[in-house]
């Protein structure tokens, strides 16, 4: 799915396989607020931005 800027919205599993974590880990980073909330277009969905994941894992490169 993209939006309108072009960005793409990533499904959980398509997260996890990018940046090599699980969702579990995922889930506690978000709480801890270190990676990027889900956008939900539903009640049942959620989706994260490819842009936002890309500068969440150059911001780890970094540190």
């Amino acid at each position: 799915m993209t939006n309108a800027t072009g960005d793409r919205f990533l499904k959980i599993q398509e997260v996890e396989a990018r940046i090599g974590l699980g969702r579990t880990s995922i889930y506690k980073l978000i709480q801890e607020g270190t990676f990027p909330r889900p956008y939900k277009p539903t009640n049942y969905a959620s989706r994260w931005s490819d842009f936002e994941i890309s500068m969440w894992m150059e911001r780890q490169r970094r540190s």
